[in-house]
């Protein structure tokens, strides 16, 4: 009852938890919790307490449970052994025999070792990265992670298809995978191995000289095609999934070397990613950076005399000298987040690119406080955290941190629509709302504002308030 207590509802009591498995003192004793959890909780993961632990603990909390279980000799989660093979009488080993044979089991044994202890680090919510490393540091040559791979693929067959690779890139970041690779490249083990091409078919009935072997041979033709492949391949991985990595995705367009290049590298990026963005690499540019990203790829490609993008400057509103001020900006952003964008006007993402410093960024603000009141209490941060569209919010939140600002709310209008609800007689209970709501907006969407959560929290005044 006391395990159930701790792990139902919102959130578990992780010490409640270890406290009542340390009460157990031996295996017949978990037995009986086990068939009692199934008896008084069936409907709370079908009665199955040991389910009820995975599913509501983290691997380190579950790693804690067993260490507690194990000291009096209880498997929290018991390896099933298989059968052992049958003996066959009839064959002789010979010392010569036995040798081989002894040789053969530690690594077919370390290879499933291996293959466990990747699949237990990756299943499940979250990935134990360090659990990773660990693991495919244990490898010792390309025939043993051939071995891992096979391991894994007849253990762990209903994840991720029983494929290794897969899995790894499926559950870990591009520095984690990087990091993967270091490891087995120096046991000469390619992670990704690249698929070469057969070599075309030799022609017997065509005497090649040294001069006709030299022209069509070219050294120059083949790493063309592969460089280009290697740059899509570059581009792609910047771009797909959350987030794009600009850097290498400007590293990999500063390796283009002439229009040529690019057209080989267009063609490779067609051919290989069609999925994305319609394998058009210039309309997956446009898509995944911001205007002021595009301008920076503009320029490496034209400083290697490739004149195929250009980025228009706005033709949105802007001041009689043609600057971009803050009040521009501000009024841009108020139409934003309004949902009142009209045709010809700048986006929210294209409003704050024109923003150079932090100082601009703060009269930004000041000006939308003053200007719009009304909206979300004149806190620019407040409006476009709860109502841009999530990718429109991390670009703009990545340009102002570049230029040294910040997206976190505005503290004074919150305290000065609470002064205003106090001085205007509306009482406590409008207090406790505003806190409320300010927790609500701190805490909702993507990601949360600890700050704001601490501020709102240290407003509370008492038992009664909270």
């Amino acid at each position: 009852d006391a395990l159930y207590e701790a792990m139902k509802g919102f959130g578990t009591d992780e010490e409640a938890v270890y406290r009542n498995l340390a009460r157990v003192r031996d295996a017949g004793e978990w037995d009986a919790v086990k068939e009692a959890f199934l008896m008084g909780h069936a409907d709370f993961h079908d009665g199955d307490v040991v389910a009820a632990l995975k599913s509501d603990m983290t691997k380190k909390e579950l790693a804690k449970c067993e260490d507690i279980l194990r000291r009096v000799g209880v498997e929290l989660f018991p390896r099933i052994e298989e059968a052992p093979p049958a003996v066959d009488d009839t064959k002789v080993e010979t010392p010569a025999t036995l040798r081989l044979s002894a040789a053969s089991v530690p690594r077919k044994s370390l290879a499933e070792s291996i293959a466990d202890g990747l699949y237990e680090a990756m299943r499940g919510f979250g990935t134990d990265e360090d659990a990773v490393y660990r693991n495919l540091a244990r490898v010792r040559d390309a025939e043993e992670w051939d071995a891992v791979k096979e391991a894994f693929l007849m253990g762990h067959a209903n994840f991720h298809d029983g494929d290794v690779v897969a899995a790894l890139k499926s559950d870990m970041t591009k520095k984690e995978l990087a990091k993967c690779e270091d490891i087995l490249r120096r046991v000469g083990v390619e992670l990704f191995p690249r698929i070469e091409e057969a070599p075309p078919a030799v022609d017997d009935t065509k005497v090649e000289t040294p001069a006709t072997l030299r022209l069509e041979v070219s050294a120059a033709s083949v790493p063309r095609k592969s460089l280009a492949e290697g740059i899509a391949d570059g581009l792609y991985e910047a771009m797909r999934g959350f987030g794009t990595d600009e850097d290498a995705v400007y590293r990999n367009l500063a390796r283009i070397k002439g229009p040529f290049e690019w057209e080989d590298v267009s063609s490779a990026f067609m051919t290989s990613h069609e999925h994305f963005h319609d394998g058009l690499l210039l309309k997956a540019l446009k898509a995944e950076m911001a205007r002021r990203e595009l301008r920076k790829c503009e320029a490496i490609l034209r400083r290697n005399g490739i004149e195929v993008l250009r980025v228009p400057e706005s033709e949105a509103s802007s001041s009689s000298s043609g600057e971009v001020t803050p009040a521009l900006v501000a009024d841009d952003l108020h139409r934003a987040v309004t949902g009142s964008t009209e045709t010809g006007k700048r986006t929210a993402v294209e409003a704050v690119e024109h923003v150079k410093n932090k100082s601009e960024w703060e009269e930004v603000r000041e000006v939308f406080r003053e200007g719009h009141p009304e909206c979300y209490n004149g806190d620019v941060a407040a409006a476009m955290k709860a109502e841009l569209p999530l990718a429109d919010l991390l670009r703009c939140e990545r340009m102002i941190t570049d230029v040294g600002g910040d997206l976190k709310r505005d503290p004074s209008s919150v305290a000065q629509r609470e002064a205003a609800m106090v001085s205007s007689g509306e009482g406590r209970s409008v207090v406790v709302t505003g806190i409320a709501d300010a927790l609500y907006e701190a805490m909702k969407g993507f990601g949360t504002d600890e700050e704001a959560v601490y501020r709102n929290l240290a407003r509370v005044r008492d038992a009664g308030e909270w």
